[in-house]
């Protein structure tokens, strides 16, 4: 089995800064999907500087270097749900880990979305990720994340 490294983009902005980042994400190649593949090379940067959504850059090593296999991204999701068709036992357990709205009589729970989930097609790879890996990377790191990660209002680095 490969041996992947899973990297924040925000640690990468800050250790090799936003030119050095922006060309290794212009390697990205997805001829199946040209939405992931432009989310990569021209939003990902930004959606993360903004706390929009925080991108997982997933890099396999082979030898002494390393190339982008593929990426998730991972981004906060607010649901509403109608007090009125809750039981009072699951009234008090949601409102542990979210906010009524009064005026609109309905709790607002905030959840992780996986927003992305991109594979590189370069023909320069020499191990492909399987996408089976790459939504296993992505759910892992939801779950390792826990709860009480997803109850601000934005993402940090883990």
């Amino acid at each position: 089995m490969a041996e992947y490294v899973q990297i924040n983009i925000l640690d990468m902005l800050e250790s090799l800064g936003e030119d050095e980042c922006s060309k290794i994400l212009s390697s990205f190649v997805c001829p199946l999907n040209s939405d992931v593949e432009n989310f990569a090379r021209n939003k990902a940067i930004q959606f993360a500087k903004q706390r929009i959504a925080i991108t997982y850059l997933v890099f396999v090593h082979q030898e002494n270097d390393a190339y982008l296999a593929g990426y998730y991204t991972i981004a906060n999701k607010f649901i509403s749900v109608l007090g009125s068709v809750l039981s009072k036992t699951m009234q008090k357990k949601i409102g542990k880990f979210s906010q009524y709205d009064e005026d609109l009589q309905r709790y607002m729970i905030s959840m992780p979305l996986i927003a992305q989930l991109g594979k590189n097609f370069a023909e320069y790879l020499p191990i492909n990720v399987s996408g089976n890996d790459l939504l296993g990377m992505a759910l892992e790191r939801v779950k390792v994340c826990g709860t009480s990660y997803w109850r601000k209002n934005s993402i940090y680095r883990v």
